[in-house]
């Protein structure tokens, strides 16, 4: 195992260059030049290179990884041990994370690219609404078959379309029909 030590994006270059190594930790600010224009040359011009970024905090890690780090480290808090283990984990493949970053970088990115698509959670008696309404029948009928009023029906059709985040029945109920293909249902005595 070899350790260098550079001091600036010039020295980092030129030791790269000479030696590209199968694990480098770039610290995320060395002074002379922007490291992330670094991260994003070793990701291109040495694809072999596991690049885990060096810093101190979530906002970092996402710039580190949008630049082509395949991990992230804070610095400051890690132990030597946490160290070795992230250089091993990317020797092997893994994308090494600080906890106290990963759960947030995940989240974060997954938000800017609109991919947390949360499941709606309908308590029971807003999915037998619904239901109801799925077979076409009035607030009325839909109060008198539940035992409710038709207020209370009409409150929970607002609580089903806001949750589900729909204007019109036809709209809930196609809504509903998507949730269903698309995930398990949760038992009753499970749900809210």
């Amino acid at each position: 195992m070899l350790v260098l030590d550079c001091g600036t994006v010039r020295e980092a270059r030129e030791f790269l260059r000479a030696r590209p190594p199968r694990v480098a930790f770039v610290e995320m600010s060395l002074g002379d030049e922007d490291s992330p224009a670094l991260l994003a040359e070793v990701a291109e011009e040495f694809p072999a290179t596991s690049v885990i970024a060096v810093g101190a905090g979530a906002t970092e890690a996402i710039r580190a990884l949008r630049f082509g780090a395949i991990g992230f480290l804070e610095g400051a808090s890690a132990t030597p041990a946490e160290w070795l283990a992230a250089a091993r984990e990317a020797h092997l493949g893994g994308a090494p994370l600080s906890r106290s970053v990963g759960r947030f970088v995940v989240r974060a990115l997954a938000r800017e690219r609109g991919m947390i698509v949360a499941r709606p959670v309908l308590t029971s008696r807003e999915r037998d609404v619904l239901s109801q309404l799925a077979t076409g029948a009035t607030y009325r009928g839909i109060g008198g078959q539940l035992g409710i009023s038709e207020d209370t029906v009409r409150a929970h059709i607002r609580g089903i379309y806001r949750k589900l985040r729909v204007r019109t029945r036809d709209e809930a109920i196609a809504r509903r029909i998507e949730l269903d293909a698309t995930t398990p249902e949760v038992p009753r005595e499970m749900a809210c």
